[in-house]
């Protein structure tokens, strides 16, 4: 469809600049998202190879199941390390 749409508005057809921009996309995203997984285990505090805390544990799982994500970019320390509240 993007193809069409360009060959439409520009007469020719470019599918392989088209593709190729579509690939770079695609490899800046996962890019994107790796180094996003990276930053947030770093804030959680997950150290390789040895126990890790309950806190980091927690931090993960929610991490994991995407829950709640804006807040763990923007470092709210009770959902980065979940505590118990009395």
């Amino acid at each position: 469809m993007i193809t069409d749409f360009a060959e439409f508005r520009q007469g020719e057809r470019r599918q392989t600049a088209t593709f190729a921009n579509i690939l770079v996309i695609f490899k800046a995203g996962g890019a994107a998202s790796l180094a996003m997984v990276g930053w947030t285990s770093e804030r959680l505090g997950y150290v390789p190879g040895v126990a890790q805390s309950e806190s980091v544990i927690q931090g993960m799982k929610l991490f994991a199941y995407g829950v709640p994500g804006p807040r763990l970019a923007g470092g709210d320390p009770d959902v980065a390390a979940p505590r118990d509240r009395a």
